[in-house]
C-alpha cells in the first residue's frame, strides 16, 4: 500500500497536468457538496414561510366567511345589527401529485412518494388541489334574534351558503343598548 502511495506521489511531481486535473475534479466535488447544503437550508426557510403563508390565509378565510355571512343575514328581514363569529375545523389542505414506487425482489413493497419537479423557486411538488377549511361553528348576534322566524331565516341562509348543519348555527339575541 505505501509503494502505491508513493508511486502515485512521484507520478504527481512529475506530472503536472495530472495533478492539477485532479485538484480540480476534488475541488469541483466539494463545491456540489457546498451548493447541496446551501439550497437545503434555503427550501427549510420556504417551507416556514409557507406555513405562515397558509396559517395567514386561513385567518383571512375566517374573517372573509364572517364578512359575508354578516353582509348578507343583515339583508334578511327583521334581523337588524347583525355581528357574526365563525370557528374552523380544520386548516387548508393540499393535496399533492404521488407515484406509486415497487420496492425488493420477491416481497414486492410498494411506497407512494410525491413527484418533485424543478421550477425557478428550487424544487416543489405538484399541487392538484387545494381544500378550503371546514367550518366547525357560526355564532350570530343579531337584535332581531328574538324571533322565531327571524332566526329560521338566518339558519336557513348559514345552512345553505356554508353547507353546514343547524346544529352548528347558534343565534341569539343582541342586547339592548341602555343608553348609558
Amino acid at each position: 500500500m505505501k509503494k502505491l502511495i508513493e508511486k502515485a506521489a512521484d507520478k504527481f511531481n512529475t506530472d503536472k497536468k495530472t495533478a492539477v486535473i485532479i485538484l480540480i475534479g476534488i475541488a469541483g466535488v466539494i463545491l456540489l457538496v457546498i451548493s447541496e447544503i446551501i439550497p437545503l437550508s434555503a427550501s427549510k426557510e420556504k417551507h416556514n414561510e409557507r406555513n405562515e403563508t397558509q396559517t395567514v390565509s386561513c385567518s383571512d378565510y375566517e374573517k372573509e366567511v364572517e364578512q359575508r355571512l354578516q353582509s348578507i343575514i343583515s339583508k334578511i328581514e327583521g334581523a337588524g345589527n347583525v355581528s357574526v363569529m365563525v370557528t374552523l375545523e380544520s386548516t387548508v389542505e393540499s393535496v399533492y401529485a404521488q407515484e406509486e414506487k415497487q420496492s425488493g425482489g420477491e416481497n414486492k413493497n410498494y411506497e407512494n412518494q410525491y413527484v418533485i419537479i424543478k421550477t425557478n423557486d428550487g424544487e416543489g411538488g405538484i399541487l392538484l388541489k387545494t381544500t378550503e377549511p371546514q367550518i366547525r361553528g357560526v355564532a350570530i348576534v343579531c337584535t332581531g334574534g328574538n324571533s322565531a322566524v327571524v332566526r329560521q331565516n338566518i339558519t336557513n341562509t348559514v345552512t345553505a351558503v356554508l353547507g353546514i348543519s343547524s346544529a352548528r348555527v347558534n343565534i341569539t339575541a343582541m342586547k339592548k343598548d341602555n343608553g348609558g
